[in-house]
């Protein structure tokens, strides 16, 4: 009973709890649609006052009311705002493809988003005819969109993808890049043809011009002897009109020639007939052409009669020359300039270790002898005194011997004959062996650089000394300065770890310039040498650590194209670092006019092969100095005002004392390159200490 009691009382209970909230809501309902029937509607014709708003179902629950207002008000936002973004692309977009397909696309999100904001109006006003109304419209437009959608399918599927049309384009470029080359080469060839029959043209003037004004007789004749051509020299030198000899026998003006194949490109004396009956000696050359598939034959002929003259009375000179010339040790030379040869004597073959037969008996034979840095010099010369702008042709030069070496001439000359209009004909002149004097002169130049070189070493030396005596006092004073305040101030540098690094670092770097001036000492004193296997990368990288300010303040970009792997070179660590140093910092003082833009300092390393490795420092500045590749590794040598011209010749001794080399030279495209070869092999690099 007990247990019944209470079960009834709690049902009583909660029904009275459920009767009340159903009341309450009941009244709050009422409210609503008393409120809901005293506020306007925006459409009272289409308000159904029969039924209750949307949040009537809602049971006027505020939470869940706002939760589908606001739910459904960012939707219709959203909605809204994506028709507009599609109108807008459309309208700025008149060339797209099926452009009326976006804009039913935007109408039906557009009407999508009206259902949206009629579910936020239904949930105070029941206005369900134009909700109703909307949903019709949103349904019609769905279907004309799903169903224009599916039958543009096909279309849009047919349009090519941009691959397609990438690919598409590319072979029409590619044809279009062919025929441009076609008709590039096509109009070359008409230039070509164009610029050969112009060519034809002026060959053809100034052929004539050639036969018309050639001082020497031009005859064209065929393979039977026809005369065909001839030039006015000739019909002057035999004494006809340039009419009467086409289709006459060259036998008529040569009548002890008797033409033959064989003569072609040999040069022939013969006797020539004048019309009055007159003989004369004469010199002829014969050459052969081909047009199509006839032959014919060019002579030309020279008038030697004053040349035999000449040669008659050069023979008996001659004999009286070879007299003279016997007591002494000269080689003579008659050179004819019309045709080339040279007669040599046989002292001038002699001299050289040829036999006298060997030499070829011509001016070429004469330049082939000559050595190629002497002959530009020696050439101006001859041609200085063949046109008459010296009175005599006087050169030292070298020539090849036999033997493969090189011999040392006094060559002397003189113009013995000309023409009427000043043309050298013939000269004639000597050469004179000064080998000893050379290599007498060779031998005091050498000591003479040497004996400078030793004073400027030693006076170098005194430098370095004098910089050794004054700059240790006070390095050591500084090191001991840096020791003394890390020990007496520890504690203060441990609380600034900072301070700390920076005493270390100057410590070292004091450290570091007494080794310097120790290794310049060293160097130019060429002695205590104490070389090991230096690491490529740690001489870059420490010499890089130590310039890295000046790049950085500078402006200059740094480019690093050192090969990897690079095997150790065998030398003295300080020395080489001192080396790179003075190269690095030389190259950043060379652009400091360069534009900020411009500055590239480049760093290379590479390997030259099993016994020696090349690095390369180069810059782009303004170059080396006109006047200066030659003299820029010795010492005192500077560009600079305030410079002492050190730097390059500490980096040459410092290399030397390695067994390396350097060398530099200005860049195409400005700038300068120092390259520094060192050997690979401890007892080649150890030869040169």
């Amino acid at each position: 009973m007990e247990l019944r009691d209470s079960i009834m009382a709690s049902g009583s209970r909660y029904d009275a709890r459920v009767r009340a909230r159903v009341q309450g809501t009941y009244r709050s309902a009422v409210a609503h649609l008393e409120e809901s029937a005293m506020t306007t509607s925006l459409f009272p014709w289409a308000t159904i006052p029969e039924l209750p708003p949307h949040a009537s179902c809602l049971l006027w629950n505020r939470e869940l009311i706002r939760l589908f207002a606001v739910s459904d008000s960012v939707i219709a936002l959203s909605y809204y705002s994506i028709p507009f973004a599609l109108a807008y692309f459309a309208f700025r977009r008149p060339d797209l493809a099926y452009r009326w397909m976006i804009l039913l696309f935007a109408a039906f999100i557009f009407a999508c988003g009206t259902n949206h904001v009629l579910d936020v109006w239904t949930l105070w006003h029941p206005s369900y005819s134009v909700q109703g109304v909307v949903k019709a419209v949103t349904a019609v437009v769905s279907l004309a969109t799903a169903v224009l959608l599916w039958r543009l399918m096909p279309g849009a599927l047919a349009v090519p993808s941009a691959a397609q049309l990438a690919a598409v384009n590319s072979e029409l470029a590619r044809e279009a890049e062919q025929r441009r080359v076609a008709f590039g080469r096509l109009e070359r060839e008409a230039s070509r043809r164009e610029q050969a029959q112009h060519q034809l043209r002026a060959n053809e003037a100034r052929l004539r011009a050639i036969l018309d004004t050639a001082v020497e007789g031009i005859i064209v004749f065929d393979g039977n002897g026809t005369i065909e051509t001839v030039n006015p020299a000739v019909a002057a030198m035999f004494g006809y009109s340039d009419t009467e000899l086409p289709g006459r026998q060259l036998r008529r003006l040569m009548p002890d020639t008797a033409f033959e194949s064989s003569a072609v490109g040999n040069i022939r004396e013969t006797t020539g007939m004048r019309r009055d009956g007159g003989s004369f000696p004469l010199e002829m050359a014969v050459g052969r052409f081909a047009i199509e598939e006839r032959t014919g034959f060019v002579g030309i002929v020279r008038d030697i009669t004053r040349r035999k003259a000449s040669e008659a009375a050069l023979r008996e000179s001659e004999k009286r020359l070879e007299l003279a010339l016997l007591g002494s040790d000269l080689g003579t030379w008659d050179w004819n300039i019309a045709t080339g040869r040279v007669i040599f004597s046989d002292r001038w073959a002699t001299m050289l270790g040829y036999a006298p037969r060997e030499i070829e008996p011509t001016f070429t034979q004469w330049e082939k002898l000559v050595h190629p840095d002497d002959l530009p010099r020696v050439a101006a010369l001859l041609d200085r005194h063949l046109q008459g702008r010296s009175p005599l042709y006087e050169a030292e030069h070298r020539l090849a011997t036999r033997g493969g070496g090189w011999l040392w001439v006094l060559a002397r000359g003189r113009v013995l004959e000309r023409d009427a209009a000043g043309v050298p004909l013939r000269a004639s002149g000597t050469h004179m062996d000064i080998s000893a004097r050379k290599q007498l002169e060779l031998r005091l130049a050498e000591q003479n650089e040497e004996l400078a070189q030793a004073r400027q070493l030693t006076t170098a030396g005194e430098i370095a000394g004098m910089m050794a005596h004054e700059l240790n006092q006070p390095l050591a004073a500084l090191s001991n300065y840096l020791g003394g305040a890390k020990l007496r101030f520890g504690p203060l540098l441990r609380e600034h770890p900072q301070l700390d690094q920076a005493i270390d670092a100057a410590l070292r770097l004091s450290e570091r310039a007494a080794e310097v001036v120790s290794g310049i000492r060293n160097l130019v004193r060429r002695h205590e040498f104490r070389p090991t296997w230096v690491s490529i990368d740690q001489l870059i990288e420490e010499t890089l650590q130590i310039v890295s300010a000046d790049l950085h303040q500078r402006r200059v970009r740094f480019v690093n194209a050192v090969s990897s792997q690079l095997p150790p070179v065998w030398g003295q660590l300080v020395l080489l670092k001192q080396l790179f140093l003075n190269l690095v910092l030389n190259a950043v003082e060379a652009m400091r006019d360069t534009p900020r833009s411009r500055r590239v300092l480049t760093l290379a390393a590479h390997q030259v092969d099993a016994a020696a490795l090349q690095i390369a420092v180069s810059d782009t500045g303004s170059g080396i100095a006109p006047g200066l590749a030659d003299r820029m590794f010795k010492p005192f040598v500077s560009t600079k005002p305030d410079g002492m011209g050190l730097g390059l010749a500490i980096c040459r001794s410092i290399v030397e004392v390695h067994g390396g080399r350097i060398e530099a030279e200005s860049c195409a495209a400005g700038g300068t390159i120092f390259r520094v070869t060192l050997p690979l092999d401890s007892e080649e690099a150890g030869g040169a200490v």
